[in-house]
Protein backbone atom coordinates (compact mmCIF):
# COMPACT_ATOMS: atom_id res chain seq x y z
CA UNK A 1 0.00 0.00 0.00
CA UNK A 2 2.15 3.29 -1.26
CA UNK A 3 2.38 5.60 1.79
CA UNK A 4 0.52 8.61 0.66
CA UNK A 5 -2.95 6.30 0.53
CA UNK A 6 -4.85 4.35 2.76
CA UNK A 7 -6.74 0.12 1.93
CA UNK A 8 -9.54 1.69 2.39
CA UNK A 9 -9.55 4.58 -0.73
CA UNK A 10 -8.19 1.45 -2.67
CA UNK A 11 -11.34 -0.35 -1.96
CA UNK A 12 -13.38 2.59 -2.40
CA UNK A 13 -11.88 3.62 -6.01
CA UNK A 14 -12.01 -0.26 -7.48
CA UNK A 15 -15.77 -0.60 -6.16
CA UNK A 16 -16.38 3.08 -7.80
CA UNK A 17 -15.02 1.99 -11.36
CA UNK A 18 -16.78 -1.19 -11.06
CA UNK A 19 -20.07 0.09 -10.41
CA UNK A 20 -19.20 3.17 -13.43
CA UNK A 21 -18.45 -0.15 -15.54
CA UNK A 22 -14.60 0.95 -16.08
CA UNK A 23 -13.75 -2.21 -14.37
CA UNK A 24 -15.56 -4.94 -15.38
CA UNK A 25 -13.12 -7.76 -15.20
CA UNK A 26 -13.53 -7.55 -11.34
CA UNK A 27 -15.80 -9.62 -9.69
CA UNK A 28 -15.68 -8.60 -6.14
CA UNK A 29 -12.64 -6.98 -4.03
CA UNK A 30 -12.26 -7.56 0.24
CA UNK A 31 -10.14 -6.03 2.72
CA UNK A 32 -8.70 -8.99 4.72
CA UNK A 33 -6.15 -6.93 6.76
CA UNK A 34 -5.32 -7.64 10.02
CA UNK A 35 -2.87 -9.59 12.46
CA UNK A 36 -0.55 -10.75 9.17
CA UNK A 37 -0.18 -7.46 7.72
CA UNK A 38 -2.08 -5.91 5.00
CA UNK A 39 -4.07 -7.47 2.60
CA UNK A 40 -6.43 -6.54 -0.20
CA UNK A 41 -7.89 -9.46 -2.59
CA UNK A 42 -9.34 -8.59 -5.51
CA UNK A 43 -10.99 -11.47 -7.74
CA UNK A 44 -11.66 -11.28 -10.86
CA UNK A 45 -14.19 -13.34 -13.73
CA UNK A 46 -13.03 -15.89 -15.78
CA UNK A 47 -10.92 -15.68 -18.83
CA UNK A 48 -9.09 -12.33 -17.61
CA UNK A 49 -5.63 -11.69 -18.36
CA UNK A 50 -4.21 -11.08 -15.18
CA UNK A 51 -1.52 -8.92 -16.13
CA UNK A 52 -3.44 -6.39 -18.06
CA UNK A 53 -5.45 -6.06 -15.09
CA UNK A 54 -2.60 -5.34 -12.89
CA UNK A 55 -2.03 -2.94 -15.33
CA UNK A 56 -5.71 -0.93 -15.65
CA UNK A 57 -5.76 -1.42 -11.63
CA UNK A 58 -2.43 0.73 -11.17
CA UNK A 59 -3.51 2.82 -13.81
CA UNK A 60 -6.76 3.63 -12.56
CA UNK A 61 -6.05 3.58 -8.80
CA UNK A 62 -4.44 4.22 -5.92
CA UNK A 63 -2.41 1.46 -6.12
CA UNK A 64 0.14 3.50 -7.94
CA UNK A 65 1.09 7.48 -6.47
CA UNK A 66 3.61 8.83 -7.24
CA UNK A 67 5.29 12.54 -5.78
CA UNK A 68 7.47 15.49 -7.43
CA UNK A 69 10.17 16.59 -5.50
CA UNK A 70 12.96 19.52 -6.05
CA UNK A 71 16.26 17.67 -6.39
CA UNK A 72 18.05 20.87 -5.36
CA UNK A 73 20.84 20.09 -2.42
CA UNK A 74 24.08 21.89 -0.98
CA UNK A 75 26.79 19.39 -1.89
CA UNK A 76 30.48 20.49 -0.60
CA UNK A 77 28.99 23.59 0.26
CA UNK A 78 27.50 24.83 -2.93
CA UNK A 79 23.84 24.10 -4.03
CA UNK A 80 23.48 21.46 -6.49
CA UNK A 81 20.39 20.09 -8.49
CA UNK A 82 21.04 16.19 -8.18
CA UNK A 83 19.89 13.29 -9.04
CA UNK A 84 18.52 10.15 -6.80
CA UNK A 85 22.21 7.95 -7.49
CA UNK A 86 24.04 10.92 -7.35
CA UNK A 87 22.18 11.77 -4.05
CA UNK A 88 22.58 8.41 -2.25
CA UNK A 89 26.43 8.61 -3.50
CA UNK A 90 27.12 11.80 -2.03
CA UNK A 91 25.00 10.55 1.41
CA UNK A 92 27.48 7.73 1.07
CA UNK A 93 30.55 9.51 1.12
CA UNK A 94 29.45 11.77 3.65
CA UNK A 95 28.90 8.68 6.12
CA UNK A 96 32.41 6.89 5.36
CA UNK A 97 34.36 10.21 6.11
CA UNK A 98 32.28 10.53 9.55
CA UNK A 99 32.62 6.84 10.30
CA UNK A 100 36.29 7.11 9.50
CA UNK A 101 36.55 10.12 11.69
CA UNK A 102 34.81 8.19 15.15
CA UNK A 103 37.09 5.45 14.43
CA UNK A 104 39.94 7.28 14.21
CA UNK A 105 38.82 9.19 17.80
CA UNK A 106 38.00 5.74 19.26
CA UNK A 107 41.34 4.78 18.33
CA UNK A 108 42.91 7.02 19.70
CA UNK A 109 41.13 6.74 22.89
CA UNK A 110 42.19 3.68 23.12
CA UNK A 111 45.91 3.67 22.33
CA UNK A 112 46.51 6.76 24.83
CA UNK A 113 44.72 4.48 27.33
CA UNK A 114 46.44 1.57 26.32
CA UNK A 115 49.95 3.34 26.46
CA UNK A 116 49.20 4.60 30.39
CA UNK A 117 48.65 1.01 31.38
CA UNK A 118 51.52 -0.37 29.11
CA UNK A 119 53.32 2.26 31.55
CA UNK A 120 52.07 1.15 34.81
CA UNK A 121 53.10 -2.62 33.82
CA UNK A 122 56.62 -1.74 33.88
CA UNK A 123 56.18 -0.03 37.25
CA UNK A 124 55.07 -3.23 38.46
CA UNK A 125 58.68 -4.46 38.52
CA UNK A 126 59.51 -2.18 41.62
CA UNK A 127 56.95 -0.87 43.35
CA UNK A 128 58.72 0.17 45.99
CA UNK A 129 61.04 2.15 43.80
CA UNK A 130 57.94 3.87 42.30
CA UNK A 131 56.23 5.16 45.62
CA UNK A 132 59.76 5.86 46.70
CA UNK A 133 60.23 8.39 44.04
CA UNK A 134 56.43 9.48 44.18
CA UNK A 135 57.52 11.03 47.67
CA UNK A 136 60.37 11.76 47.96
CA UNK A 137 61.61 12.91 44.72
CA UNK A 138 61.31 16.81 43.92
CA UNK A 139 60.70 16.06 40.10
CA UNK A 140 58.73 12.46 40.55
CA UNK A 141 57.70 12.65 37.01
CA UNK A 142 61.00 12.80 35.23
CA UNK A 143 62.73 10.67 37.79
CA UNK A 144 59.57 8.23 36.58
CA UNK A 145 60.90 8.19 33.11
CA UNK A 146 64.60 8.11 33.74
CA UNK A 147 63.89 4.70 35.95
CA UNK A 148 61.52 2.76 33.75
CA UNK A 149 62.01 4.09 30.41
CA UNK A 150 58.39 5.78 29.77
CA UNK A 151 56.84 8.92 28.19
CA UNK A 152 55.92 12.13 30.38
CA UNK A 153 51.86 11.06 29.82
CA UNK A 154 52.66 7.39 31.50
CA UNK A 155 54.71 9.15 34.34
CA UNK A 156 52.18 11.77 35.22
CA UNK A 157 49.54 9.27 35.44
CA UNK A 158 51.72 6.73 37.78
CA UNK A 159 52.06 10.16 39.83
CA UNK A 160 48.52 11.36 39.73
CA UNK A 161 46.72 7.56 41.21
CA UNK A 162 46.86 7.54 45.03
CA UNK A 163 49.47 5.72 46.28
CA UNK A 164 47.24 3.07 47.84
CA UNK A 165 46.67 2.14 44.62
CA UNK A 166 49.72 1.70 43.38
CA UNK A 167 50.35 -2.26 45.04
CA UNK A 168 51.10 -5.48 42.74
CA UNK A 169 47.45 -6.84 42.84
CA UNK A 170 45.52 -3.43 41.87
CA UNK A 171 48.40 -2.67 39.10
CA UNK A 172 47.73 -6.58 37.89
CA UNK A 173 43.92 -5.94 37.80
CA UNK A 174 44.47 -2.89 35.49
CA UNK A 175 46.68 -3.81 33.43
CA UNK A 176 44.87 -7.12 32.61
CA UNK A 177 42.82 -4.67 30.16
CA UNK A 178 46.03 -4.70 27.90
CA UNK A 179 45.37 -7.64 25.78
CA UNK A 180 41.75 -6.48 25.31
CA UNK A 181 42.40 -3.21 24.04
CA UNK A 182 45.51 -4.46 21.72
CA UNK A 183 42.07 -6.95 20.27
CA UNK A 184 39.65 -3.92 20.33
CA UNK A 185 42.43 -1.49 18.10
CA UNK A 186 43.51 -4.28 15.54
CA UNK A 187 40.12 -4.71 14.79
CA UNK A 188 39.23 -1.22 14.23
CA UNK A 189 41.98 -0.61 12.66
CA UNK A 190 41.18 -3.51 9.95
CA UNK A 191 37.69 -2.04 9.59
CA UNK A 192 39.49 1.18 8.07
CA UNK A 193 38.93 1.00 4.85
CA UNK A 194 36.09 1.42 2.00
CA UNK A 195 34.95 -2.33 2.87
CA UNK A 196 34.76 -1.89 6.38
CA UNK A 197 32.75 1.29 6.54
CA UNK A 198 30.43 0.19 4.31
CA UNK A 199 30.00 -2.80 6.63
CA UNK A 200 29.40 -0.59 9.43
CA UNK A 201 26.52 1.96 7.00
CA UNK A 202 24.92 -1.43 5.78
CA UNK A 203 24.59 -1.96 10.29
CA UNK A 204 23.55 1.08 11.21
CA UNK A 205 20.70 0.87 8.27
CA UNK A 206 19.38 -2.21 10.07
CA UNK A 207 19.32 -0.90 13.47
CA UNK A 208 17.15 2.23 11.59
CA UNK A 209 15.16 -0.43 9.61
CA UNK A 210 14.43 -2.49 12.70
CA UNK A 211 13.44 0.57 15.17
Amino acid sequence: IPYTTTREAIVSKVVELVKYKKLPEVSDIEDLSGKRGQNISIYYKRGVEVNKLLDKLFALTPLVSSDSIIMNVLCEGYPKQMGTNAIIEEWVKLRRNAIARNLEFKINKKQEKLNLLKGLAKVLLDIDKTISIIRFEENPEQALMKEFSIDIAQAEYICNMQLRSINKDRIIKRIAEIDELEKDIEEMLAMCNEEGYNKIICEQLDECISK
